[in-house]
């Protein structure tokens, strides 16, 4: 959720090991580690205003309407599209049109 992190690829059989020395390590730094799972990311997401494609926003909302217009560099856009243009769309790779969106 764009906090600095780290993620560990270890055998499953050392796995309850390298977690009890790392909270012990951060007990020790007086950096005591906590646990979150997929649901805590979730609302961390909301505080930080991520949008979740497909929750928060689809491919028939404007770049505008989702609070992105930051994303895009209006001056590049063909003199025929507005920035509050419904084709101003936001997509995912399985959308094929012939409209004027970002990817």
């Amino acid at each position: 959720v764009g906090e600095l992190g780290y993620e560990l690829f270890i055998p499953t059989e050392q796995a309850i090991h390298v977690h009890d020395i790392l909270f012990q390590a951060s007990k020790d730094l007086g950096l005591p580690l906590k646990h979150a799972g997929l649901k805590a990311l979730g609302s961390l997401r909301m505080e930080k205003g991520y949008r979740d494609y497909g929750h928060d926003m689809d491919n028939t909302d404007s770049l505008l309407e989702v609070g992105l217009g930051f994303t895009c560099d209006f001056e590049k856009l063909p003199p025929n599209v507005s920035p509050n243009s419904s084709t101003l769309t936001i997509s995912d790779s399985s959308t094929s049109n012939n409209t004027h969106t970002l990817e």
